[in-house]
């Protein structure tokens, strides 16, 4: 029996609707951005480094001044050591971006640890819905009345999913990084928060404990960001040894994961995935349309009606995610699927603010001034085998048969 046997591998294409971020862990500073006669330059610090070297009184100033000292170089030389250049319209440059995750070669992509939660939160959110009452009834007593919000959900999850990473149904799918994408996919969107009162009213965030009316007046966010319309890919493995016990081929596997595991009773969350997922983007998209409508905000929820359109228009096997930094509480936590009551009872247990609206927050790109787009929505549909890089005539022939 051969491991191809037992792993059903799909190719998927992803393509950006809203501007996604995954953090690198690090903020760029004036060392690394300037804005030369409008347009934003982003440099490779190692690059400038090397190009000083043997310079003392440029260094002095770089070290000092930031990038903007690089003014001194013409434009041939700063753009050898810089990693792009983009216009830019918001006036001065941002003080302090949110670098985007990149590979060695300083690609930006997606981490399959991202697309992997983004699919857990939604399997869990969906196997949740779909128990019956009794079941759903036993799994709101394993969420906490206290303690640390952060691992608020662990125990939900083990009941839902099994007890230990060993015991985890999703175990059994398995996620690849995205291919990187040209770095010229990469812009520095302009982020707000925008703050649902608990009288209704709109405000906007400053600092905690201050908000004010005009958007022009809070706090922005800058943050690096693969624009919509890219495209990548990336590949996703179902084990059908560990959830079935049997080969693609339906032939008997030694052992019996199924039952050691304790997959039997659980791999109804894998059932259909692509669907359940599908079916999940909607619910979220279709609660955030209403928050944007309520809000008046136009651009926000032409957004998430298009959204919805392009869930029902999807293909069999394609799905929507939503991923990274930024997306909300709704498409992060599961407590909706639970019931009102519940969601009330974790607001009580840990302070998540007062009022009849919740969440109250969003973080919201902006563009030319105006709320325009949310944080982190993909679309992944599947390559067909004879699409797939390297695939041959003859292999995709053996496949299709």
């Amino acid at each position: 029996m051969t491991a191809n046997a037992m792993l059903k591998r799909t190719l998927y294409r992803v393509t950006v609707l809203s501007p996604v971020h995954v953090g690198a862990g690090q903020e760029l500073t004036a060392h690394d951005v300037a804005l030369f006669e409008g347009q934003l330059w982003r440099f490779d610090v190692d690059r400038v480094v090397e190009r000083l070297a043997g310079d003392r009184r440029l260094t002095d100033r770089y070290a000092t001044e930031g990038a903007a000292a690089l003014s001194a170089w013409p434009p041939e030389v700063r753009r050898a050591c810089a990693r792009y250049v983009h216009p830019w319209g918001p006036g001065e440059a941002p003080p302090r971006v949110r670098a985007h995750i990149a590979d060695l070669l300083g690609r930006p992509y997606v981490p399959g640890s991202s697309l992997k939660g983004a699919l857990r939160t939604a399997l869990l959110r969906q196997a949740i819905e779909r128990a019956d009452e009794h079941v759903r009834a036993g799994y709101r007593k394993t969420v906490p009345s206290g303690g640390k919000p952060q691992g608020a959900g662990q125990s939900l999850e083990r009941a839902v999913l099994g007890r230990d990473p060993n015991h985890d149904v999703l175990r059994a799918l398995r996620v690849e990084d995205g291919s990187p994408v040209p770095v010229n996919r990469l812009r520095v969107a302009e982020i707000k928060v925008a703050v649902r009162e608990p009288n209704g009213s709109l405000t906007w965030f400053v600092r905690p404990r201050q908000h004010v009316d005009e958007p022009d007046k809070a706090t922005s966010i800058w943050a690096e960001a693969i624009i919509p319309r890219t495209t990548f890919t990336v590949g996703i493995t179902l084990d059908e040894y560990l959830v079935r016990g049997s080969t693609l081929t339906g032939e008997a596997a030694p052992g019996n994961p199924p039952e050691e595991l304790g997959f039997r009773a659980r791999r109804h969350v894998l059932a259909r995935w692509a669907l359940a997922c599908r079916r999940d983007a909607y619910q979220v998209a279709k609660g955030e349309y209403e928050w944007a409508k309520a809000c008046g905000f136009k651009k926000l929820a032409n957004f998430y009606a298009w959204l919805s359109r392009e869930i029902n228009r999807c293909p069999a096997g394609a799905f929507l995610l939503c991923v990274g930094w930024g997306t909300g509480w709704r498409a992060k936590s599961v407590a909706e699927a639970l019931g009102k009551e519940l969601v009330a009872q974790i607001r009580r247990s840990f302070r998540l603010g007062k009022g009849p609206i919740f969440p109250k927050t969003r973080r919201i790109v902006f563009e030319q001034g105006e709320p325009a787009l949310p944080l982190g929505w993909l679309r992944l549909e599947p390559v067909d085998p004879s699409e797939e890089p390297g695939a041959s005539p003859e292999k995709t022939h053996a496949e299709r048969t």
